[in-house]
């Protein structure tokens, strides 16, 4: 966990996992949701790899994420001005990567950045990652 003097909010990265089960990732998002849910005054930003596309009416546990996370927080998805945020071995991409930031903080602008001058972060030959890198703009 990381505290920004500036803005004053504390920061957790995660990555949700990519369960072989639609029990097991309902009970993880249910965590998360209770996890959450005590910390919705404070300012807060949780950013990562959620393995949930927004867009995606296909997960049966989608109902977790939808109805237990985001009456407490915002969520921070540049879609549709960005393609996505990670690309698949098939070239296709999706938007896996997102932040939850509470309401006591003001999301100005997010997107996601795949390439940079030189630097191919996903989706390009030599690329780092198969992820791009997710940018916010936030204010108190």
């Amino acid at each position: 966990m990381s505290v920004s003097p500036r803005i004053g909010f504390e920061l957790i990265g995660l990555r949700v996992p990519a369960c072989n089960s639609a029990e097991k990732t309902k009970g993880y998002w249910r965590w998360l949701a209770d996890s959450l849910s005590h910390e919705a005054s404070r300012p807060l930003v949780v950013v990562g790899d959620m393995n949930l596309d927004p867009a995606n009416p296909k997960p049966k546990w989608k109902g977790e994420y939808t109805e237990q996370i985001r009456p407490d927080h915002q969520i921070a998805d540049p879609a549709p001005a960005n393609a996505g945020s990670c690309v698949s071995k098939t070239g296709k991409w999706s938007r896996i990567d997102h932040a939850f930031v509470s309401k006591a903080i003001r999301v100005e602008s997010s997107k996601y950045v795949a390439k940079q001058g030189r630097h191919v972060y996903a989706g390009g030959k030599g690329q780092l990652s198969d992820h791009s890198v997710l940018v916010l703009d936030i204010s108190p």
